[in-house]
C-alpha cells in the first residue's frame, strides 16, 4: 500500500471520528493541517479529500446530536490514542504546537498522549517545551504526563529534573504524580521529594501508600526513611503503616517497630490490633502471648476479640 493511501485512510478516520463524536469539537484549521495537511503535496489526490475532511469537521456538533448519532466511550478512546499514534515522531512538537489553539476535551486529550510520547523518546526536550507554556493548567497537565514517562524511563533522572521545578501548585502536582509512579514500580527514589512538599492531606495519603508498597520490599529502609520524616504525627503513622504492611511476614518485627517508634495512644493500639489480627493467621499461641502483654485494658480486650474471631473453631464429635 503507497505511503499516500495510508495516509488518507488516517485522515478520513479521524475525520469520521469527529464527525460522530458529540463531546469532540473540531480542531482548528491550523491544527488540522499541521497533523495532516503537510502530507497534502505528495498526492493531489490526498489533497482534495484532506479538504474533504476539513469540511466534514466543520460539521456542527449540536445538529450532530440532534440526528441521533452517538458514540461509545470506549470507541471514542480509541480513536483518540489512534489519532495520537498516527503523528509521526518528528511532528510531535509540532502537534503540540498547533493543539494549543484549541481549548476543546479533545484537544486536551490529545495533547495528554502526544506529550507522553515525546517524553517516551526524548523527556528532556518535552519538558524543555513544556517549560515555556503560558498557561498554567496546561502547564500542569503535560507536566505531569512528562514526569510519568520520564520515571519509566530514568527515576533518577526525573526526580532530578522534577526537584529543580521552581516552587508552585505545578510542582507540586508533578511531584505527587512522579511519586505514585515510582510507587507503582516499586521504585522509592522520589519519596524524599515528596517528604519535603509542603503539608497536605494529598501529600500524606502518598507517603502512607509509598510506606506501604517500600515495607512490602524492605521494611527496614521503609523505616529508615519514615523516621528522618520531621512531622512527628505523619512520621508515627508512616512508621504504623510499614508495621502493619510488614506484619504478615514478621508480626514480631512489626510488634516490636510499634513498641519502640509510636508514642503510647490510640495510633499505637490501632497499630497493635491490626498487627495481632494479621500475627494470629500464622501463630496464634504467639499472637495470644503479646497481647497479654499490652498495658491498656481495653486495647488488650479488642486485641483478644479479633483473636478469636479470627481463630478455626475446633471441631466437635460426632
Amino acid at each position: 500500500m503507497k505511503k499516500s493511501t495510508i495516509l488518507l485512510i488516517t485522515a478520513l478516520a479521524t475525520a469520521a471520528f469527529f464527525a460522530h463524536s458529540p463531546e469532540a469539537k473540531r480542531l482548528g484549521k491550523n491544527a488540522w493541517t499541521n497533523l495532516i495537511g503537510h502530507h497534502a503535496s505528495r498526492s493531489e489526490k490526498l489533497e482534495t479529500d484532506g479538504a474533504d475532511a476539513r469540511a466534514t469537521l466543520s460539521r456542527d456538533p449540536e445538529s450532530l446530536s440532534q440526528s441521533g448519532d452517538t458514540v461509545d466511550p470506549e470507541l471514542e478512546n480509541d480513536k483518540l490514542a489512534q489519532v495520537a499514534a498516527e503523528v509521526p515522531d518528528d511532528d510531535l512538537r509540532r502537534a503540540l504546537d498547533s493543539s494549543l489553539q484549541d481549548h476543546t476535551d479533545f484537544a486536551s486529550q490529545l495533547r495528554e498522549l502526544l506529550i507522553r510520547r515525546w517524553a517516551e523518546i526524548d523527556p528532556a526536550a518535552a519538558a524543555s517545551w513544556a517549560s515555556g507554556l503560558q498557561d498554567p493548567s496546561i502547564a500542569a497537565s503535560l507536566t505531569q504526563q512528562i514526569a510519568t514517562a520520564w520515571a519509566n524511563k530514568d527515576l533518577t533522572a526525573a526526580v532530578e529534573w522534577v526537584d529543580g521545578l521552581p516552587d508552585g501548585a505545578t510542582r507540586q502536582a508533578v511531584v505527587l504524580s512522579l511519586g505514585y509512579e515510582a510507587a507503582r514500580n516499586n521504585s522509592f527514589g522520589a519519596f524524599g521529594l515528596v517528604a519535603a512538599l509542603p503539608p497536605s492531606s494529598e501529600r500524606d495519603s502518598l507517603l502512607i501508600h509509598v510506606a506501604r508498597q517500600w515495607a512490602a520490599t524492605d521494611p527496614s529502609e521503609a523505616v529508615i526513611w519514615a523516621d528522618r520524616v520531621p512531622d512527628t504525627a505523619l512520621r508515627e503513622r508512616l512508621i504504623s503503616a510499614v508495621a502493619i504492611a510488614s506484619a504478615t511476614k514478621d508480626p514480631s518485627a512489626a510488634a516490636f517497630l510499634i513498641a519502640t517508634n509510636l508514642t503510647p495512644g490510640q495510633m499505637q493500639d490501632q497499630a497493635a490490633v491490626s498487627i495481632a489480627q494479621r500475627w494470629v493467621q500464622t501463630d496464634a499461641e504467639g499472637a495470644a502471648s503479646w497481647i497479654s502483654l499490652f498495658p491498656d485494658a481495653d486495647v488488650k480486650r479488642a486485641a483478644l476479640s479479633a483473636l478469636t474471631s479470627l481463630q478455626p473453631e475446633p471441631e466437635t464429635e460426632r
